[in-house]
């Protein structure tokens, strides 16, 4: 037994992430461990039965459903660590996507049994919402850089970071590439047809956090709108208190669905759309990017490091941050495709997919390789 491998952030399309694990950690006996309501077909289930968002965990049981997910979180992470008592592995690859401090807790048993802990850090800056305190959220995230043996990075923007701004010595981090979350098996059991010989529609999808630019997309589409013929943008995800978002008469062609995108209908919008557009001001890593490779489906990003680095973005594809004018531009040249045109623009996606699937294969089989040789 070389490794066991821990996801525990959350169900549904989200825990893809495994699968993209499952080949290479088969090869090399590795244990793979994720949610219940996780659509992955990879590993064990141990971490929140009932109250994540993929099972209805908000419908049944409201305001209570955090103390219980919390509860969730200890019994998943006990389970974990009888797991690896009876498998003993060379070392444990643990998912960070949270500051809670039975997390924490559990690095340092680890760390504690001389359990080689290697933590993915999948935003090496957590997000702070509008009610935290950013200083106390950021202090949290250093003791698990801390106290674990070694961190695994996804862009070469996140080895700065941690570097520069958490002190973190450069041999104590792996770079693996973020993988492709492949959500071809989910669209085709949806029977979704993209390319549409009507006007283009253009996809907006996930949580609508300010740093996203929602409101540089609304402004570039009112421009954008009346040079493209039937064209539609959808913006499908629930917006936060204190976001506005104007629709119908002022943006017309513009669709609003404010509200929680279950994980079918998360796989078809994205099936659906002629291009998926990420207009993000500030960001890591991006899974909803990794499933729209997954497709083929063309994007158009701001020029952000975290697209620039990620390796999945077309070089036509950019945009200059925050530049609606520009935006508004390349989605006219977008809407103006003609299908050959979309045809060939996605399958240059298809060519990145393919690369990212073979580089992200070979690098976690070579560090695997690693740890079971030392």
């Amino acid at each position: 037994m070389s490794v066991v491998i821990i996801d525990p952030a959350t169900g549904g399309v989200a825990g893809l992430y495994l699968d993209a694990y499952k080949e290479v950690a088969e090869r090399h006996g590795a244990t793979l461990v994720g949610a219940y309501a996780s659509l992955s077909e990879a590993g064990k289930r141990y971490f929140y039965p009932y109250t994540d968002l993929a099972s209805g965990g908000r419908q049944k049981f409201g305001r209570l459903r955090l103390p219980i997910r919390y509860v969730e979180l200890i019994a998943g992470l006990a389970r974990s660590l009888f797991l690896i008592a009876r498998k003993r592995p060379k070392a444990v690859f643990y998912a960070l996507s949270s500051n809670l401090t039975p997390e924490l807790i559990f690095i340092l048993i680890l760390r504690a049994f001389r359990v080689r802990t290697y933590v993915i850090c999948h935003d090496v800056v957590p997000f702070v919402a509008a009610h935290e305190n950013r200083t106390f959220k950021d202090t949290q995230r250093r003791q698990f850089y801390r106290f674990a043996s070694k961190l695994i990075c996804h862009n070469r923007r996140s080895i700065v970071e941690l570097t520069q701004n958490y002190g973190v010595a450069a041999e104590r981090i792996e770079y693996v590439p973020f993988p492709i979350m492949d959500i071809g098996r989910l669209a085709k059991a949806g029977g979704a047809e993209p390319l549409h010989e009507a006007g283009a529609r253009f996809l907006f999808i996930g949580h609508v956090r300010a740093e996203k630019g929602i409101n540089i997309l609304v402004r570039a589409w009112r421009d954008a709108h009346p040079s493209m013929d039937g064209a539609q943008l959808v913006i499908a995800g629930q917006v936060p208190h204190g976001v506005e978002i104007c629709t119908d008469a002022e943006n017309p062609g513009m669709v609003l669905m404010d509200r929680y995108i279950g994980e079918a209908e998360y796989v078809r919008l994205i099936a659906e759309a002629d291009f998926v557009v990420f207009p993000y001001i500030a960001g890591t890593n991006s899974g909803v990017l990794s499933n729209v490779v997954s497709l083929g489906m063309p994007v158009i990003v701001s020029d952000i490091a975290m697209f620039a680095e990620s390796g999945l973005v077309a070089a036509d594809s950019y945009f200059p941050s925050q530049d609606g004018d520009a935006l508004a531009r390349k989605l006219i040249e977008y809407g103006s495709l003609s299908l050959a045109e979309r045809k060939a623009k996605s399958d240059a996606v298809l060519k990145i997919r393919d690369d990212r699937f073979a580089d992200f294969t070979a690098t976690l089989d070579n560090l695997l390789t690693r740890i079971e040789a030392s």
